[in-house]
């Protein structure tokens, strides 16, 4: 059996200022290539690759009211990279990124519910999205070997497809 160790790093903002230039935000016809992974690999690594991804969230306020919220996922281009270029290590990071794509929603949900622009309310429901999220990374990851058991990666397909199907899309305008 051939070993793949595919790690993930996952950072996630909460700011206004965002550099899309190196960033390629989550779409359902839009998937990961290998020239998507533009990040330097570190001279020594037992990894195959990493994605870097990210919630992205930005809100406009009128008298303490919502007025504009947007939120979607997005992969750091300059800051993911690929070690071995093979098509399972390519869908295992596709996999990861779906899942930040699943908070992303969760979190646009669950911002939508509140009828205040309350900045800290706001921050402490991003940091519980965003620490949900790693954690399902982490399942994900050590649940499929890092991508190494196949079967467990396929049931980890159907989990995360049935999960989009779950959660409504945000708008994509924006």
């Amino acid at each position: 059996m051939m070993m793949l160790l595919i790690f993930l790093v996952s950072f996630f903002s909460f700011e206004k200022t965002f550099s899309p230039s190196d960033r390629i935000r989550w779409e359902p016809s839009r998937k990961l290539t290998f020239s998507d992974f533009k990040g330097d690999v570190p001279s020594v690594t037992p990894w195959a690759a990493t994605t870097s991804s990210e919630i992205y969230f930005y809100y406009e306020s009128v008298n303490n009211k919502l007025t504009k919220v947007v939120v979607y996922a997005s992969f750091n281009q300059e800051k993911s990279w690929m070690k071995k270029h093979l098509p399972v290590v390519l869908a295992h990071e596709q996999l990861h990124f779906d899942i930040t794509e699943v908070f992303a929603r969760k979190f646009y949900r669950e911002v939508l519910k509140k009828n205040s622009a309350d900045k800290k309310e706001l921050n402490n429901l991003f940091q519980k999205v965003n620490s949900d999220c790693q954690q399902t990374q982490h399942d994900y990851d050590d649940e499929t070997d890092h991508g190494v058991i196949e079967e467990a990666q396929a049931k980890w397909r159907e989990k995360v497809a049935e999960m989009l199907k779950e959660e409504v899309p945000y708008p994509s305008s924006e």
